[in-house]
């Protein structure tokens, strides 16, 4: 393997990958050789993402809350490169308000966004992972996934849902044997990381999500 190509061959999905984390994320993975479905909502300028780098590329417009997202999403990896390697959830949205004038529509959308859409995805894409003999899903979380912020209730209730789903993910058999999970929690003063890593006993597996916090 060429230096510098660490993902050569491997099959990627991100989502939210139009601008920030996410198109960060797809482009790195390009230079290193990877094939990146690159997902974000329509009209959100999505051809800019990919413009350079080694590997190839495939972009879908969609929401990640259609009924139809999951199949769309996964089937264009499938599709177009045989297969998946690795799942990049990362869209995601926030809305600040008090919480006594939070309204069940910002509510319900930023639940169906950022926990709903991970579970829907990642669950149809693991049956992929394992037909690939494992892989990897990478939930992004937040600072907000171990804390709270006085306007910030609902978007910080999602992050948290996100660390406790990604551990639950991999610690569900057999699901521990498909894949190895991921949940990172940056922020400017101390970085978060929870993972759960698939227990590789043949035997039930008992092994439990590790949390490290580094500042």
């Amino acid at each position: 393997m060429p230096a510098g190509r660490k993902l050569e061959g491997r099959v990627a999905i991100v989502t939210g990958a139009a601008s920030g984390i996410g198109k960060s994320i797809a482009e790195l993975y390009l230079e290193h050789g990877a094939r990146v479905v690159a997902v974000d909502l329509p009209g959100r300028s999505l051809e800019e993402t990919g413009t350079t780098g080694s590997g190839s590329i495939r972009r879908v417009e969609i929401d990640v809350t259609a009924p139809d997202a999951p199949d769309t999403i996964i089937g264009a990896a499938v599709k177009h490169f045989d297969g998946l390697d690795m799942l990049v959830n990362n869209a995601g949205i926030a809305a600040a308000a008090q919480f006594e004038e939070l309204t069940d529509e910002v509510w319900d959308r930023l639940i169906a966004v950022n926990v709903t859409a991970i579970f829907r995805i990642s669950r149809a894409a693991v049956p992929h992972l394992r037909a690939r003999g494992g892989g990897r899903i990478i939930n992004t979380g937040s600072i907000m996934s171990a804390t709270a912020g006085p306007t910030l209730s609902a978007y910080g209730t999602s992050k948290h849902a996100v660390a406790g789903l990604t551990k639950g993910i991999v610690l569900n058999p057999p699901l521990s044997h498909a894949a190895q999970t991921d949940s990172s929690l940056p922020s400017r003063r101390a970085r978060v990381r929870t993972t759960a890593s698939p227990c590789r006993r043949r035997s039930p597996c008992r092994c439990r999500a590790r949390r490290s916090r580094r500042r």
